[in-house]
């Protein structure tokens, strides 16, 4: 292999990569924003799916959680 083949084969592994953790930055910025349930943490993913859940419905129903967690109108 000379070095040219070597180079486009880094290249083509660096891709790779990159498209991995672009992935994985948009998986875990769904989860902050609550697009999806927290599923990192098998402890926390039944926990944390009932909350957005929750939000969700407080959300469609018209109601906005405030600081304490008690949903006003």
């Amino acid at each position: 292999m000379n070095l040219k083949e070597i180079a486009y084969s880094q290249l083509e592994e660096a891709k790779g990569r990159v498209n991995f953790l672009e992935n994985k930055v948009k998986h875990y910025e769904d989860i902050v924003s609550e697009k999806i349930a927290d599923d990192t943490n098998p402890k926390k993913v039944e926990r944390v799916r009932r909350r957005v859940t929750t939000n969700r419905v407080l959300d469609k129903a018209g109601y906005v959680s405030g600081r304490s967690g008690k949903p006003t109108p």
